[in-house]
């Protein structure tokens, strides 16, 4: 016969024994310990010195004292002493400061509330070997825990399949997760048998396919985008000349929409203009083509995706004299060069300039009272005429169009033979920027002289 129970280790009384009720005493005290168990602490090295008789501490590790050698061990405090149980393995004892039950394992005390592991649970449902977990309500709520919250769905290998089935009477409808690869796909059934995979996210390719009838009809990569149906609806131009921005072109349509705003000072060179359509106000910036407050619309391109050089294409839009300019850099910060592009219209005209820049025609022509007059681009006036019935006396003749302030023409003079059959002389007196005077030799005729000046306009 052994000396004492197999479990709870409580001692037996032996035949013939002597003093039974020692034997019989001690094991009630090992039952009033281990019954309906209850401790003070688990926490706990050192026999804390307020305990009263009866209470019961697990002894943490590193025991010290009276409890030195004892980790793990349950200690009752009985007559003024400690009494110790060594507990064995799936003992659970609930813990009063801490309000929870602990378990012991076979080498520690854990919390009792994680141990639990059914191999099925079921709430207000009936599980099977397929659903373990089986819950029957209105909602289930998965709330944090100070933080974030992750559901989990793990799979043995890429073959197999992790995902979240929504059906209908039991009947598949729709399934989204990693099955069968680990491509996240959406699948779609109409009737629980038959599948189509609308939606798939691959990992490796790194594209999103979108496939309605398990035709792929868009594939969006990080490079590019495949359509493969044709685009209707609000985002595309209702007709071939529909004008509107953010639309996508028809087939043979040219509306290009509206033009961004170029607002503010800032020069064209460092606004990073990308390629597309802009407009702006000539005179708000230093570095267009003309000074002039003539509102602008710019083309602007780009050399290539490594080459952030930029060409420009300037319009002149709210002036009766159109003009158009042609712009370059050497750099991506460098300064625009420009050069304005002439058509028939622009080679004769009126010449102007700003600043000595020739903003005009290339060739200006007149006539009036006083003459004819030829202007070019680069400054250069030549006036030129016939002064009849010339005299003996000093004539002044106006030019047709006055040369630059402060400057002095050259000036030719050519005189006819009078009708006495003399070729008088004629001489140049006096020139300014608006005028010349000249005079004749002592013949008494009257006589007509040609007459020529070349200098700047500007």
């Amino acid at each position: 016969m052994n000396n004492s129970s197999p479990k709870l280790d409580l001692p037996f009384i032996q035949p013939a024994q002597a003093q039974k009720h020692v034997t019989h005493n001690e094991a009630i005290k090992r039952l009033d310990v281990l019954v309906q168990a209850v401790v003070e602490d688990a926490a706990l090295t050192s026999p804390p010195a307020g305990a009263t008789e009866g209470d019961s501490y697990i002894v943490a590790p590193g025991g010290i004292n009276a409890w030195e050698a004892r980790d793990g061990e349950i200690a009752t405090f009985y007559n003024n002493s400690w009494d110790f149980i060594t507990p064995q393995k799936g003992w659970s004892v609930y813990v009063k400061n801490t309000d929870g039950p602990v378990t012991y394992t076979g080498a520690t005390w854990v919390d009792g509330s994680q141990i639990l592991r059914p191999s099925q649970l079921g709430v207000s449902a009936e599980p099977d070997d397929t659903n373990r977990l089986s819950v029957s309500s209105d909602a289930t709520l998965f709330n944090h825990n100070g933080a974030g919250h992750q559901l989990k769905l793990n799979k043995a290998g890429s073959a197999d399949t992790a995902s979240l089935l929504f059906q209908n009477g039991f009947a598949g409808r729709a399934e989204m997760g990693i099955s069968g690869n680990d491509s996240w796909s959406l699948k779609v059934s109409p009737d629980g048998s038959t599948w189509r995979e609308a939606i798939q996210v691959d990992p490796v390719l790194n594209t999103i396919s979108l496939s309605p009838m398990n035709s792929p009809r868009l594939l969006l990569g990080d490079a590019s985008a495949e359509i493969n149906v044709p685009v209707t609806g609000t985002a595309v131009q209702a007709s071939p000349t529909d004008p509107r921005s953010e639309r996508l072109l028809k087939g043979g349509a040219f509306g290009l929409g509206n033009s961004v705003q170029l607002d503010g000072a800032q020069n064209l060179k460092d606004r990073n203009l990308k390629p597309g359509f802009y407009n702006y106000i000539a005179s708000a910036v230093t570095d267009g083509p003309e000074s002039a407050a003539w509102l602008h619309t710019l083309i602007v391109t780009q050399v290539s995706s490594w080459d952030e050089r930029r060409s420009f294409i300037s319009l002149r839009t709210t002036s009766s004299t159109p003009r158009m300019w042609f712009g370059s850099q050497s750099s991506n910060t460098g300064d625009i060069v420009w050069s304005r592009i002439l058509i028939n219209d622009h080679i004769t005209g009126t010449v102007s300039q700003n600043m000595g820049k020739p903003t005009g025609a290339i060739i200006e022509r007149g006539i009036n009272a006083n003459g004819q007059y030829t202007r070019w681009a680069d400054g250069t006036q030549t006036c030129f005429g016939r002064k009849a019935n010339a005299s003996t006396n000093p004539e002044t003749i106006i030019f047709p169009a006055s040369f630059v302030n402060g400057s002095v023409p050259v000036c030719t003079l050519t005189a006819e033979r009078n009708n006495n059959g003399d070729h008088p002389l004629v001489t140049l007196r006096t020139v300014t920027a608006s005028n010349m005077t000249t005079q004749s030799n002592a013949f008494p005729a009257l006589h007509n002289v040609h007459w020529t000046a070349t200098g700047r306009w500007f």
